[in-house]
C-alpha cells in the first residue's frame, strides 16, 4: 500500500515544516510516520528542552495552511523527551492527543 507519506507533496510539507522547527530549535529531532489512517502523517518533533508550546506556535499556521490549502494531513506533535534525545534506551513519552 502506498501511503501519502511516499507522495512528493508529503515530502515537502514534511521537510518544510522540520526546517521551520530547527531554524529555532536546532536540537530537535523527528520520527515522522502513518497513521492508522494512511492519508495522515505526524511528525513527532522530539525536544530536549521544554519548547513544546513554542513549537505549535511556532508551526500553528504553516500546518494549517498544509491541512487546508494543500488537502494534506500532516501533524507535528512536539514531545519533550531528553531522555529520547540523549540516546536512552528508556521508554518512548506519551503522546499528546492533537485535535
Amino acid at each position: 500500500m502506498i501511503t501519502r507519506l511516499n507522495h512528493p507533496k508529503m515530502q515537502a510539507a514534511i521537510a518544510e515544516l522540520q526546517d521551520m522547527i530547527l531554524r529555532s530549535f536546532p536540537k530537535v529531532q523527528f520520527r515522522v510516520y502513518a497513521g492508522e489512517d494512511p492519508r495522515a502523517v505526524y511528525i513527532d518533533a522530539l525536544t530536549p528542552e521544554e519548547h513544546t508550546l513554542e513549537i505549535e506556535d511556532l508551526i500553528s499556521e504553516g500546518e494549517s495552511e498544509m491541512h487546508f490549502d494543500e488537502g494534506l494531513e500532516v501533524y507535528v506533535i512536539p514531545i519533550y523527551s531528553p531522555t529520547q534525545i540523549a540516546g536512552d534506551d528508556t521508554p518512548k513519552p506519551t503522546r499528546r492527543a492533537h485535535p
